[in-house]
């Protein structure tokens, strides 16, 4: 995640735009779609490990001061499947509880509860996402160079000259 925020940095024109979309650390929610609304059933547990380390990362970058948060914002995206296999799949590839009796429950109500509806009903998932918009700043020591038309990390000149070491024979 550092590697691909410094190389977004160095492709971005000054004052560029950054979006970080990602799900949250929430754990999603297992439920049926009727007549446009969700109907929750229960929720999944999911793995966040890789969440957190992402979470750091950008914390790193943005303590270097290369971008700037402008913005934040955290919403609900509803995933709709058309069997329950295709939800088991799904919540699978995440999920810290996958194959357990509680997450197949779940997935079994679900579906119950899609079977015994009389008006149009799928199975769904909501999953919190946030995102975040960044500005590129221009770092103290990052000038653009001329033969490559590239940024390069230079760092600041110091102030007085390095001491000169004495050669001895």
């Amino acid at each position: 995640m550092v590697h691909a925020l410094r190389e977004a940095w160095r492709v971005l024109k000054p004052d560029g735009i950054l979006i970080d979309l990602r799900p949250a650390i929430r754990h999603c929610r297992v439920g049926v779609l009727r007549s446009g609304r969700f109907e929750e059933l229960g929720a999944a547990r999911e793995e966040f490990d890789g969440s957190r380390a992402a979470n750091r990362a950008v914390a790193r970058i943005l303590a270097r001061k290369i971008f700037r948060q402008t913005r934040r914002k955290v919403f609900a995206c509803d995933v709709v499947f058309g069997s329950p296999g295709a939800l088991r799949e799904w919540i699978g590839a995440f999920a810290a509880d996958q194959g357990s009796c509680a997450l197949e429950r779940l997935i079994q109500r679900a579906d119950a509860a899609r079977r015994r509806s009389r008006s149009e009903c799928r199975l769904a998932a909501r999953v919190t996402l946030a995102m975040k918009v960044f500005v590129k700043v221009e770092a103290p020591g990052v000038r653009r160079s001329p033969r490559t038309k590239d940024l390069a990390y230079r760092p600041p000149r110091r102030s007085s000259p390095a001491p000169a070491t004495a050669r001895t024979r």
